[in-house]
């Protein structure tokens, strides 16, 4: 990360640095709370901007009742905090083990070149998440 920031540009960074970093943005915005502003017309997200980053909590997981909705959802807010990111697509993946564990599969260009393909999975509990690459095919 730091060779990324002060040595080199995006396209210089060496690959492996790029995509640690993007595994770690992306964890840390799983982990984050979204603030909320609120305006005199009601309470409205101001999702766009930095008080938009993270996920709403638990609340997010309670109003949506679908893994496809939650994946979609997801997806709009890397794709708003992760530029170096594009054709993301998100999927949900069920399943039988403990109700309270949520896994998704990413799948991204990165730089516009090389595919990132993530496993992700999200505790609703604790809201903590793993982020790990996925090597193989999916």
């Amino acid at each position: 990360m730091f060779s990324q920031t002060f040595l080199f540009s995006s396209e210089e960074a060496p690959a492996a640095d790029t995509r640690a970093d993007i595994c770690r943005n992306i964890q840390a915005l799983l982990e984050s709370e979204a603030a909320f502003s609120f305006h005199e017309d009601g309470g409205v997200e101001s999702s766009a901007s930095i008080t938009g980053y993270g996920l709403e909590g638990i609340a997010l997981f309670s109003r949506l009742n679908s893994g496809e909705q939650i994946a979609f959802r997801l997806r709009e807010k890397i794709m708003t905090f992760e530029p170096r990111l594009a054709d993301l697509e998100v999927t949900f993946i069920a399943s039988q083990e403990a109700s309270n564990k949520l896994g998704f599969e990413f799948s991204a260009l990165v730089n516009q070149s090389d595919r990132l393909n993530l496993n992700v999975q999200i505790d609703t509990i604790s809201m903590s998440s793993s982020v790990e690459e996925d090597y193989g095919y999916f």
